[in-house]
């Protein structure tokens, strides 16, 4: 699959368990910001179109805190789409990448 790398990128906020763009598609994941809220907010990063996929990255920020992670010019590839499961709803989580 080629993507257009110097198109523009879109971008998602999770606050609950999903999926990143359309299901199941080919993504590329640019950067991961997590916002902590009154709890520790964590991102389990997986391939697929649910939590069962393969783990690929554990985002994670404190209470009250941002942590962001970027994955340079070409990102991580994720060939069978991005699920995200969020284990507290006190924080969000924003996904840049291009479908």
């Amino acid at each position: 699959m080629a993507f257009n790398l110097d198109s523009p990128h879109t971008s998602v906020v999770l606050t609950a368990d999903g999926v990143v763009g359309t299901s199941g598609a080919d993504t590329v994941v640019f950067a991961i910001v997590v916002q902590g809220g009154s709890a520790v907010t964590k991102a389990d990063v997986t391939e697929g179109t649910d939590g069962t996929g393969t783990a690929r990255f554990l985002a994670t920020a404190g209470i009250n805190t941002t942590d962001s992670s970027f994955f340079g010019d070409k990102g991580l590839y994720f060939p069978g789409g991005v699920h995200l499961d969020i284990t507290t709803t006190a924080g969000s989580v924003t996904v840049v990448f291009n479908q």
